[in-house]
């Protein structure tokens, strides 16, 4: 706890210093701070609403990731991914057993 307080009052200043050698003002950094809610809700309205980017297009890839599919499934071996689930099950039992045994 004690080096988690002196990390924030370092952060503090490091901070301050930088405000003061790009001469921001106390001021406007808390007017900026003021308008992130409405700045995110109007990124979120464009990404959601306008652009729909979140609804299928036949057709739409992007550049950059041409051979991408649109589902994650796509490329999912069920049976590896049953024997990995398996396999994360028995961590988990052998884990708890191993709490329970050293509770006792």
């Amino acid at each position: 706890m004690v080096n988690i307080s002196k990390c924030i009052g370092m952060l503090q200043e490091v901070t301050s210093t930088i405000d003061k050698q790009l001469q921001i003002t106390p001021e406007q950094t808390h007017h900026a701070r003021q308008h992130t809610d409405e700045d995110e809700r109007l990124i979120l309205k464009e990404i959601v609403y306008k652009s729909h980017v979140f609804e299928y297009v036949p057709g739409r890839q992007h550049t950059a990731y041409p051979a991408l599919s649109s589902s994650i499934l796509h490329s999912l071996d069920p049976d590896k991914y049953i024997s990995w689930i398996q396999v994360q099950k028995n961590k988990v039992a052998a884990e708890q057993k191993y709490k329970e045994i050293l509770l006792q």
